[in-house]
């Protein structure tokens, strides 16, 4: 195990007892102190070092793979299908409520047990449909990291 040290007066310190003010391991005794806070300020004045207080962003560098599926339509029948079959689960799943509330008075369990059952059906059929999708993505995606290796 590596030995560790106080920034700040040297002390040596366990990774249990170590304290962390910014990205700089302080002793129990140096944390908030105002030694600490100068060391702080001289170690972030110079520029080299970026504040681990300010937000990080992130630089546009490749946004080639951030448009895929509406740049690349290779399997556009199949993305349709699948969002046609989850409509259609939709669909269903409305269908299925709506049956339900406006039976039960006359039907009874019947129609609760008939309307889950139906409800249970197009739930599956969205997750088909959702499934298909994410397939089909995927695919998509890996194709196209294949022709971005395949230029370097």
């Amino acid at each position: 195990m590596a030995e560790m040290a106080c920034e700040i007066c040297g002390a040596k310190v366990t990774q249990w007892s170590a304290r962390f003010e910014s990205d700089i391991m302080h002793c129990k005794k140096c944390i908030g102190t105002s030694a600490a806070k100068e060391f702080i300020e001289r170690k972030y004045s110079d520029g080299s070092v970026s504040d681990p207080k300010e937000p990080v962003t992130l630089s546009k560098q490749n946004t080639s793979m951030a448009t895929t599926t509406e740049q690349n339509i290779d399997y556009m029948t199949s993305i349709i299908i699948g969002k046609v079959v989850s409509a259609i689960g939709w669909l269903t799943c409305v269908f299925a409520v709506v049956v339900v509330l406006s039976t039960f008075d006359s039907m009874g369990l019947l129609s609760l047990a008939s309307g889950f059952g139906v409800l249970i059906g197009g739930l599956i059929l969205v997750i088909s449909g959702q499934t298909l999708r994410a397939v089909i993505d995927s695919a998509n995606y890996s194709k196209l990291m294949l022709e971005e290796m395949r230029k370097k």
